[in-house]
């Protein structure tokens, strides 16, 4: 075997070894991108779960505690019946639930269906005077999200026009 030769079989080898390495390198990323996947899938899901189970704690919370009860009852009802003080509390309880909405707004990982979930809430907020009320005095604590504000101005324009209808 000549040195010709030797370099010849030395080329080969290292020609498969780039071919090998391509090849091992090619299934690490495939599988880098499969786990990389399911973890947004599962952090997506973390989410939801997050959110539905918050929603869940703050339900229960009202059920659990008779005044902040009655004051979420009238307020969503009635608010011109509430004295100052229970009005500022039913502000708190609407600000709680905002925040928790525009968090999910801002997780821009949600599902379509998630994010129509919230729109549904923001609608049902919307057709209350006090919501209107409040909101047009707290929408500034909201700023920082110039998109979910948008979005409220919006669906909160929406129902005044199918009230006007």
């Amino acid at each position: 075997m000549t040195l010709s030769d030797i370099g010849n079989l030395g080329e080969a080898i290292s020609a498969i070894a780039v071919v090998a390495s391509l090849v091992y390198l090619s299934i690490q990323i495939r599988q880098n991108t499969r786990q990389m996947r399911h973890s947004s899938d599962v952090s997506r899901l973390l989410l939801q779960e997050n959110f539905v189970s918050g929603q869940q704690r703050w339900f229960q919370s009202l059920l659990e505690n008779e005044e902040a009860y009655r004051i979420w009852r009238v307020g969503t009802t009635a608010t011109q019946e509430l004295e100052a003080d229970d009005r500022e509390k039913f502000g708190i309880l609407l600000y709680s639930q905002m925040y928790r909405y525009q968090l999910m707004f801002q997780a821009r990982s949600v599902e379509p269906l998630e994010r129509a979930r919230v729109i549904v809430q923001i609608d049902r907020l919307a057709d209350m005077h006090a919501f209107r009320s409040w909101w047009r005095r707290q929408r500034d604590a909201f700023i920082s999200d110039e998109g979910f504000v948008a979005l409220v101005d919006a669906r909160l324009a929406a129902r005044a026009a199918s009230v006007q209808a």
